[in-house]
């Protein structure tokens, strides 16, 4: 199975949560892909080309909360 991983954070952080993920995916024997949303420069292009060359089977996505 192909799972794609987004990291939908806009406040610079560290993907601890998408990481942690995707260690247990590739652990279970899945490829897995992680796309950072905070350093996109023009995020509709970026994503529907990495969903396009990836073709994952499952996507997730990756919130931080901030109660700022």
């Amino acid at each position: 199975m192909k799972v794609l991983i987004i990291s939908a954070n806009t406040l610079p952080a560290a993907p601890s949560g998408p990481v942690y993920v995707a260690g247990a995916v590739r652990q279970a024997g899945h490829a897995v892909q992680i796309y950072e949303r905070l350093f996109a420069d023009d995020l509709a292009s970026e994503l529907t080309n990495t969903i396009s060359v990836f073709h994952p089977d499952v996507i997730g996505i990756s919130v931080r909360w901030s109660s700022r």
